[in-house]
């Protein structure tokens, strides 16, 4: 969890979020997305989190594990 008025991460975790606060997690998805960091690709840097037709997460992305190994 980010505190606003110092803009620093509190020192304590959290197990949930209320609505309105910012924090910094990491995501990991079931299937293939197509998102990437915003200073490589503008487009894809913003992402929305729906569950049950709601809107629970509006986000951006700051950072992307590196895979590693091959290509296509």
């Amino acid at each position: 969890k980010i505190d606003q008025k110092a803009k620093k991460p509190m020192k304590k975790k959290v197990p949930f979020v209320k609505n309105g606060a910012v924090v910094v997690c990491r995501v990991q998805v079931n299937n293939i997305i197509c998102i990437e960091k915003f200073s490589d690709f503008p487009q894809l840097w913003r992402f929305t989190l729906r569950s049950e037709g709601k809107t629970i997460v509006v986000g951006k992305v700051t950072a992307l594990p590196s895979l590693g190994g091959g290509g296509a």
